[in-house]
């Protein structure tokens, strides 16, 4: 099989299904996908929830992602929850 150009693998990506959706608004200027995002945010904040980063070792993700399929959670965020809340409750408990 003879090596494909990059523009031909590029058009043939984008017209499979899997590149179509890796590639949801392939024409959007930078100035629109920051708009998005923003408004995305937007939206999270007035829904009462606040976007993080964090850097863990990897031993630590693998403590979530345990916990997370142990209690059928979707996202290691509801596990970062549950384990906050299990704290305050435990904190509320000994005070």
């Amino acid at each position: 099989m003879s090596r494909l150009d990059s523009t031909a693998r590029i058009a043939l990506s984008l017209a499979s299904p899997l590149g179509a959706s890796l590639c949801m608004y392939p024409s959007e200027t930078a100035e629109a996908k920051r708009l998005r995002s923003r408004d995305g945010r937007k939206r999270m904040r007035a829904a009462g929830m606040t976007e993080i980063v964090l850097v863990l070792p990897t031993a630590c993700v693998g403590q979530l992602d345990a916990q997370k399929f142990r209690h059928g959670l979707r996202n290691r965020g509801q596990v970062v929850e549950q384990l906050l809340s299990e704290g305050s409750l435990a904190d509320r408990q000994t005070a």
